[in-house]
């Protein structure tokens, strides 16, 4: 009755179509479905009373299309398809046509319908074929499409879909979304297939849609993972991630942008309702979704700011009713927190600044500190009890130099908190534990970052931990794996060593084992030392030291290897020489050098073996290498306006005469210069002032002591006389005539060459003089260096009697020097007690002697009282104080050696007569 009602006002056919429709549709067999269908088709258009079913027997044809389909599929003889059209598909054409006509004619009037009914018929043939068998074998929603685009039909009721959908974008588009969100919650999964094609052709409308509808259905439920549409927006956000994840990100940053603006027309209810829900609701779809999860863990939460995060702190309140409680609130947070795959050391940097704020958004600080504990502690016990890695400790891992910026912070939360972090981490990466540790070392300059390191430290595995650490902190200063790369990094790391060393020695009275420092040291002490020997800044070097220092001297310590004493040797005797070149505080010169004295005395202490090789390092280094300059040495300059001449200067003399070389007489050619280019030229040589060079020989001495420095005067003794022999193995250039005895005078003209270059090195080494002293301190060690005062001895009579053949004048202006080394030689010679009084004064007569007589003395009172008393050890006994003498009763010289002095002090009696009076009269009367 209704029906007929509505068609009074049409034309009179109308009711007959309609007639002739029900009565075929009534009885589908009897009728053809092609003709039938064009007959509901023309009442759908002009019959909208007729729309409903009208659109349900289109449901049947479509079903029927479908279930013949699926039945082709699973006959195993289905016959071969036929080229021509079947009736079937002629009529699913037709309806498509008349369809998407009336679409593109009216899509405001007719999208809409067209588009649920299409969604709705979807879903139902979806979900009622789904378990036929052809369906059955798409065991995934790409197979799933597949076999679904094949079938006719529902090709058909996509394509009309999707043109509902591309007439309705701008205007109304939230209705199809919304049936399509409908129709997912009721048919999915048989629908998803449905979703994933219509969001493929749409995906940023589809998606924006989708967010959309999801929010204001969470709105306007406020259950959660439990709202009607949630779990459908996390399945259709799911699959279109697959393709288009840009987008969802992209999406998903807009819509919380959009909740954090605030307009300048304020919003009506709805609105504020919904941007208030937006956080929530991107919390729970989080939760559902590892993909959603990584979506906003990108760009989402690399746009968030402390600033937005303190504008969010006013609304946790309001957002804890869409969840059970606060704490469920938190809980969340902290789960996703642990479920982020990047962004780690983003969201710490945000909670730590967040932490620190204070005044008006207090409120904030306290939850980011709340956050931050339950996050600690939830890591701490997932790792102590599941076996499964968190992704969030993954990130953090895999951007731990993040992490390290965060540790070397000076804000004591943040070192405290990263700290716990990278313990958490070296858990399950010990490397991780000792990059940590090596970044602190290399880089830390405040006590909370020290605190940190030693927070590091306190591991059961202290030791080993900063053994480790201390060991790849220097390979990479070596490397210059630093970035950037500095010596300053060298020169932190060592001041922080010496730090943590001084500060376990400071408790001392505290267990043993605690000395994770000390432990690191002995096992890194060939890396120092090759530090101490391959640096040049000074202040580095000073640290290095200290630390070596503090290492060795602790009562514990460990024996040293052969290798590692000497090395150990020979980098802190280079140390020495580069103290006394680049430190120019004295004060700090003279803590450096105490501090090198003390080293030297336990390496020879822990290892004797390299007493001897620090001798050698020594005396060689100050004689002959480029720090004897330190010393005002000084040398000929080989080169020369001629050097490149290649001369051979033996062939060049032999040309000036042929006359047969004499038995005995010297065959040697002294480098003078080259006949005809003229004489060797001396370059100038700049002199430090004199006391520079007294001060570096004071410290050098004081070094060499502390090598010889023993419990006992017999082994001190033992350390002065090799010290002795070396420096006759050094500076005598032969090996013949080395003995104690002195030859005649005569027997000079054999060994002249060599007593002019010992007496040479003399010249050019005022250092060598000090070691002559230093040895003679300690008596009779000197009598091993019998061959070098003897040389120095012939070559002063020879230049002396030179002298007597010039004029008075000459005399007193250039023998200076000769006086001087003159009286140096006779000083140490009387404190080695190898002349006895009054022989042993005589350098005091010198100056006021003239050249012939001087020449007489050293003739006459020294070499022939030396040729005669054999300057032997023997010589020599110790008194009760284990100190060594030589009795002056017993080796009182004879009127022989003494006649010549006598005579010429005589003569000089205006001059000398209280030092003759002290010699001749008062102690031979004692």
């Amino acid at each position: 009755m209704a029906c007929t009602s509505v068609i009074k006002s049409h034309p009179p056919g109308l009711l007959a179509q309609l007639r002739q429709f029900i009565a075929g549709a009534s009885q589908p067999n009897k009728s053809s479905n092609q003709e039938l269908a064009r007959l509901a088709l023309s009442l759908l258009n002009s019959l909208p009373a007729a729309r409903g079913a009208v659109l349900e027997y289109l449901c049947f044809l479509f079903d029927s299309a479908v279930a013949n389909h699926i039945s082709q599929c699973l006959s195993p003889e289905s016959p071969t398809k036929s080229q021509e059209p079947s009736e079937e598909e002629v009529t699913i054409a037709e309806i498509h046509t008349t369809l998407t006509n009336f679409i593109h004619s009216n899509a405001n009037a007719w999208a809409p319908i067209i588009s649920r009914w299409s969604l709705e018929l979807l879903g139902t043939l979806s979900s009622r074929y789904a378990n036929k068998a052809s369906a059955s074998m798409a065991s995934n929603l790409s197979q799933s499409m597949q076999f679904w685009m094949a079938c006719r039909a529902t090709r058909t009721l996509i394509d009309i879909n999707t043109q509902c959908l591309s007439c309705l974008m701008d205007s109304n588009t939230d209705s199809c979304i919304s049936a399509l969100l409908d129709f997912s919650v009721l048919h999915s999964p048989a629908f998803d297939w449905v979703v994933a094609h219509v969001g493929s052709c749409f995906p940023q409308t589809v998606i924006t849609r989708v967010l959309s509808c999801g929010l204001k259905d969470f709105c306007e439920n406020q259950l959660g993972t439990k709202a009607p549409k949630i779990v459908s927006v996390v399945s259709i956000l799911d699959h279109l991630a697959l393709s288009h994840f840009s987008d969802i990100k992209k999406a998903l940053l807009q819509l919380f942008e959009w909740s954090m603006m605030t307009s300048e027309v304020e919003d009506d209810k709805l609105v504020l309702v919904q941007k208030l829900a937006t956080t929530p609701f991107l919390l729970q779809l989080a939760s559902m979704s590892p993909v959603l999860l990584r979506a906003l863990s990108s760009d989402v939460l690399h746009s968030l700011t402390p600033q937005k995060l303190s504008k969010m702190s006013n609304y946790a309140a309001d957002w804890c009713s869409y969840f059970d409680s606060r704490q469920a609130l938190f809980d969340l947070v902290v789960h996703l927190i642990l479920r982020c795959e990047s962004g780690a050391i983003h969201i710490l940097s945000l909670l730590l600044k967040c932490s620190q704020s204070e005044g008006k958004v207090s409120s904030m600080s306290d939850i980011s500190r709340e956050i931050l504990e339950l996050l600690l502690s939830e890591m701490d016990r997932t790792q102590r009890t599941a076996s499964s890695v968190l992704p969030f400790l993954n990130n953090l891992q895999q951007n731990v130099a993040g992490l390290h910026s965060l540790l070397l912070s000076c804000d004591i939360l943040s070192s405290r908190i990263a700290v716990r972090l990278v313990i958490l981490l070296g858990r399950q990466n010990y490397n991780t534990m000792c990059s940590s540790i090596a970044q602190l070392l290399l880089k830390s300059k405040s006590k909370v970052q020290l605190a940190a390191l030693l927070a590091l430290a306190s591991d059961c595995r202290g030791s080993e931990l900063m053994s480790s650490s201390l060991t790849l902190a220097l390979q990479m200063c070596r490397d210059h794996m630093i970035n950037p790369p500095s010596d300053d990094y060298l020169l932190t790391l060592w001041v922080n060593v010496d730090k943590l060393l001084r500060w376990e020695e400071s408790k001392k009275n505290m267990e043993d084992t605690c000395s994770p420092m000390l432990q690191a040291m002995w096992d890194n002490l060939a890396r120092a030392s090759e530090c101490l020997q391959s640096r040049t800044n000074i202040k580095c070097l000073h640290c290095i030291a200290l630390s070596i220092n503090r290492a060795i001297s602790q009562p514990k310590h460990r024996l040293l290897s052969i290798p590692l004493s000497i090395s150990l040797a020979t980098s802190t005797v280079s140390y020495f020489f580069k103290c006394l070149s680049l430190e120019e505080d004295g004060v700090k010169q003279k803590k450096s050098c105490n501090v090198i004295n003390n080293i030297l005395k336990q390496l020879c202490s822990i290892s004797p073996h390299v007493i001897s090789l620090l001798y050698r390092e020594l005396i060689e280094t100050a004689l002959f290498r480029p720090a004897a300059k330190l010393f005002n040495a000084s040398k000929i300059s080989e080169e020369s306006d001629y050097s490149s001449l290649h001369v051979n200067l033996l062939e060049e003399n032999l040309k000036q005469g042929t006359s047969l070389m004499i038995p005995h007489r010297p065959s040697s050619v002294f480098y003078a210069g080259v006949i005809g280019a003229g004489a060797k030229i001396k370059r100038p040589v700049d002199k430090l002032p004199e006391e520079i060079v007294n001060n570096n020989i004071r410290l050098f001495i004081a070094a060499l002591a502390s090598c010889c420095n023993a419990s006992d005067n017999r082994a001190m003794l033992d350390s002065i006389i090799n010290i002795a022999l070396l420096l006759v193995e050094l500076i005598s250039p032969d090996v013949m005539y080395n003995g104690l005895p002195w030859p005649e005078e005569e027997f000079c003209k054999v060994t002249v060459e060599r007593d002019l270059k010992i007496r040479r090195l003399f010249d050019c080494s005022p250092i060598a003089w000090e070691l002559l002293a230093f040895v003679a301190q300690h008596r009779p060690a000197l009598c091993y260096c019998s061959v070098l005062l003897r040389a120095v001895v012939a070559t002063l009579i020879s230049e002396w009697g030179k002298a007597s053949q010039q004029s008075k004048d000459a005399i007193q202006d250039k023998n200076s020097n000769l006086l001087k080394t003159t009286t140096r030689l006779l000083d140490i010679m009387a404190l080695g007690q190898l002349l006895p009084q009054p022989l042993s004064s005589l350098q005091h007569t010198l100056h006021a002697l003239p050249p012939n007589w001087v020449v007489l003395i050293l003739r006459d009172s020294v070499w022939n009282y030396m040729r005669d008393h054999v300057p032997s050890p023997t010589l020599f006994v110790p008194d009760a104080n284990g100190i060594m003498w030589r009795d002056p009763a017993l080796d009182a010289p004879n009127k022989q050696y003494t006649d010549s002095l006598r005579l010429v002090m005589q003569r000089n009696v205006d001059k000398l007569g209280p030092l003759y009076s002290h010699l001749f009269i008062h102690l031979q009367q004692e």
